[in-house]
Order: C-alpha cells, then structure tokens, then sequence
C-alpha cells in the first residue's frame, strides 16, 4: 500500500518541471473533472509473476467486489474502476484472497499513472526439439520481458522451427537479438 502521511497519493507524480519540450511538440490539455474522474475512482494493480490473465477478472467479481471496468495497462499493471471514491477505498481495503493471488501492489490510482510496458510478440526461431519446453522458452525470453503466453495454434499445426510468445517488455524497438543457449553441453543459436 502506497500512502504518504496526509492520506494523498498525489506526491508520486512526475514534478512537471522535469518535462523538458525542448526537442518535442508540446500539447496542452487540462482535463475538466469529467474526463478523471474514473480515474480518481481507480485501484491500480502491478500482476504478479506466472499469473493466468482470464482468472483475475473472474476471481475479483466472485470475490464480491462490485466494479464498473477492469482494463489491462500494458502486460504488468491493470485498473479497475469503481462507480465513486468510497467504493473504490471499501475494496482497496478488503483483504481479499484474490488481492494477494493476483497482484504483488494494489493501490489508489494517481494522475501519473499509465502503462509501464507492452505487450509484444516474439519469434524464436532456429530451436532446437531439445529445449522445447515452456521452463527453457522463459529462460530465453527473460532478457526480452515476462512472458504472458504462447500462440498455440502455431504450436499444435506448424513445424516444429519456431515458437511465436506474448510478452510483457519495456523496449519500446523491434526485438532482434541471437542468443546463446546450452542444452546438454551443446550450444546452440536461437534467433529472436
């Protein structure tokens, strides 16, 4: 839980004067109460590691909370928006199971926050039969983000030569990359 000692959550914004436009256009907006309101409204999660993304919305609803939206921010964090602020204080303050299961930070959403990765697809290609297996794929990818899961359908009806994987990362460039990989005591090149 993430508070500073006058109950505001605020103070974790970027201090505009960091913001340097010298290089860039700059575009000013000063969103009226409507526009953020569901965003003063809003629990912002960090996901746990390993998680199955199709359970968290089910477990939270069957956990009782009774929320408006629940929108992924990148692969690691989501938000969950309540219709007012004391529904959303009354949710961030039950000890949920499903708190816990799901998420590694739950807490108030703040001006600032938006997504700290994204999602991509990846291609492993030239991999060898004898590292496939899915402990072997998250070794190779651990460099590149987390991985959220793998195109399936490519798995069960095409050649055994490459894998395609979703995954959280925080490059904002094209991921091409060979690495070196020992299996056995053989090395191999797997291309990314």
């Amino acid at each position: 839980m993430v508070c500073t000692a006058n109950g505001t959550y605020g103070d974790l914004a970027i201090p505009k004067n960091e913001i340097k436009s010298d290089s860039m256009p700059l575009i000013t907006h000063d969103p009226d109460e409507g526009e953020i309101l569901w965003i003063k409204n809003s629990l912002v999660e960090l996901i746990n590691e390993g998680v199955n993304y199709q359970d968290i919305r089910k477990s939270s609803v069957s956990g009782g909370v009774q929320f408006l939206g629940f929108q992924f921010m990148g692969a690691s964090q989501a938000s969950i928006s309540f219709s007012t602020y004391d529904s959303m204080m009354e949710a961030f303050e039950m000890n949920l199971t499903t708190w816990s299961v799901y998420f590694d930070e739950l807490r108030p959403s703040i001006d600032s926050d938006g997504p700290i990765d994204r999602y991509a697809w990846i291609e492993v290609i030239d991999f060898p039969l004898l590292g496939w297996s899915a402990t072997t794929v998250t070794k190779i990818l651990a460099s590149s983000g987390r991985i959220i899961g793998f195109d399936k359908v490519n798995l069960e009806c095409s050649s055994l030569g490459y894998i395609n994987s979703l995954i959280g990362t925080r490059y904002h460039r094209f991921i091409k990359e060979t690495i070196l990989i020992r299996l056995n005591g053989a090395d191999y090149r797997i291309n990314l």
